[in-house]
């Protein structure tokens, strides 16, 4: 029975199809907990973020949930601030959970300390914009030096005269923050031109 319903190989569509339709008329639901057990797995992948803007925190978790939709796995979230000085704690925390896997958001995703541990232990991890060590887990980056370069030169292009970056309180140990301010600076030369009232 539950290898029809969770679309195991070897199972022929005709007992599949009749399998989920009685449980579908018993109105069955399998245990999560008791498959945990069976698969040794918790079906559960952790995010882990440091005090970023509400926006952000929503983004994140939109699209983490977007992906797991339709899987089995299900999303917890794990704010922990001051990561940069306490990561063998937050590693800790992560390990004490009983993950399947982690996303690691700045400046988490920057911190050698944590890597080795889960490393170690081998709980999955994907990281978000890291700064460094790129060979390291899974990697979700974008090119910010470009990104913000694009976004002070269409901003210049619409008319506006001043242009400005507004940085958060963590924007200091945030670096994709860093190198986004960098490629608006880099757009000046070509962009910013002060005779014309412009102020970048």
């Amino acid at each position: 029975m539950s290898r029809a319903l969770n679309d195991a190989p070897h199972v022929s569509e005709a007992v599949r199809r009749k399998v989920k339709e009685a449980a579908a008329a018993l109105d069955y639901h399998p245990n999560l907990a008791a498959q945990s057990l069976i698969a040794r797995r918790s079906y559960l992948i952790g995010l882990t973020y440091e005090r970023p803007s509400p926006s952000y925190v929503v983004e994140l978790q939109n699209g983490a949930l977007g992906r797991l939709e339709n899987e089995r796995y299900r999303l917890i979230v794990l704010p922990f601030n001051h990561v940069a000085s306490r990561p063998e704690e937050l590693g800790k925390l992560l390990l004490r959970a009983g993950l399947d896997g982690v996303l690691l958001a700045p400046p988490a995703c920057d911190q050698p300390v944590l890597l080795d541990m889960l490393e170690r232990q081998r709980l999955p991890y994907a990281r978000i914009t890291p700064h460094s060590d790129l060979d390291r887990g899974l990697v979700v980056a974008m090119d910010e030096v470009a990104a913000g370069h694009t976004v002070a030169a269409h901003m210049l292009s619409l008319g506006h005269r001043r242009v400005g970056i507004i940085l958060g309180e963590a924007a200091a140990h945030h670096r994709p923050s860093t190198r986004a301010r960098n490629g608006v600076g880099r757009g000046k030369p070509a962009h910013c031109d002060a005779r014309r009232g412009h102020r970048c």
